[in-house]
């Protein structure tokens, strides 16, 4: 639950940011916010079942999601 609230704050202050306060094209700021913050669901989609693998398949004494979740909080 706390990851989802702190993704739609996140995500209305970009919307709000794109489209209001550093608008991408003066003409249709809306058109290309959206398409921003689609491309990010998008890129999401097709990374998410790549990192389920291979964090499926790490084995370290740390185990199996861990490292994986230290190398999120790096990035």
């Amino acid at each position: 639950m706390i990851n989802d609230l702190t993704e739609t704050l996140w995500f209305g202050f970009i919307l709000i940011y794109l489209t209001n306060i550093n608008p991408i094209d003066d003409k249709n700021p809306e058109f290309y916010s959206g398409l921003v913050m689609i491309s990010g669901e998008i890129a999401d989609a097709l990374i998410t079942p790549f990192t389920g693998y291979f964090s499926d398949k790490t084995k370290t004494r740390f185990g199996r999601r861990m490292p994986w979740y230290m190398a999120g909080l790096v990035i």
